[in-house]
């Protein structure tokens, strides 16, 4: 699971940025703080692998600041040298310093929208290449982790490609096979133009009826005569 942190005094802003976050992917824990202090605090106690910082922040109690003086702080320890950090700001005039001192790795300008967040976390995890899950966003901008683990089969159906996994079933247009045949592990193997199979739930070949049988799925998957000598 990943951690995010949220450094933002404007206790609505903050949640619906937390709201925002929490909808692109469910399995991601939000720290959220709302002055330098706490921040300090919550820092001392956790590891974070995203920082959101908005620029602009009021002073209270002993320390005060602005998110670009926590952006240095957060970069002299070591553990956070490339770790990204997302300026909020309603105020651009900031970016030369934020990018030149800090080595921001991007900036949301208020107000912004749900799809420019995404666009930002999008960014993040293109750069940061997992060799377990797969990404998925759908055309309504939900988005997904699939393990590669529980992911049983793929099949190409009506403009969509149906990530089948062994609880649900994912539709999305973001790939197409042959950049999946690219991405995925060597045991995902082509059987068939539209379909995508996980050679670890393989239980048995037909070679009568050129077909295969998945372990935990009732429905046989074809096997094209293109793709017979790709399957063991």
């Amino acid at each position: 699971m990943k951690h995010y942190f949220i450094l933002e005094d404007h206790r609505g802003q903050a949640l619906a940025l937390s709201k925002i976050i929490q909808s692109y992917q469910k399995d991601i824990e939000i720290t959220i703080t709302f002055s330098i202090p706490e921040a300090l605090s919550q820092l001392q106690t956790h590891t974070y692998d995203v920082f959101f910082l908005d620029i602009q922040l009021s002073s209270s109690g002993a320390i005060s600041g602005n998110g670009i003086s926590f952006g240095k702080l957060i970069r002299t320890n070591e553990a956070y040298r490339t770790t990204p950090i997302i300026f909020v700001t309603s105020f651009p005039n900031y970016i030369n310093e934020a990018i030149n001192s800090i080595h921001c790795y991007g900036f949301l300008t208020k107000p912004y929208l749900p799809n420019t967040v995404y666009q930002m976390l999008d960014s993040i995890s293109d750069n940061t290449p997992s060799s377990t899950v797969l990404k998925l966003k759908s055309s309504d901008c939900i988005y997904w982790e699939i393990s590669f683990s529980n992911l049983v089969f793929i099949q190409s159906h009506l403009h969509y490609l149906h990530y089948h996994t062994q609880n649900d079933v994912h539709r999305s247009r973001q790939y197409t096979m042959a950049e999946l045949e690219e991405m995925l592990p060597d045991y995902f193997i082509r059987c068939h133009k539209s379909y995508l199979v996980n050679r670890h739930f393989i239980s048995s070949y037909d070679s009568i009826n050129q077909c295969l049988s998945l372990t935990n799925y009732n429905l046989p998957i074809p096997v094209g005569r293109n793709y017979r000598n790709t399957l063991f």
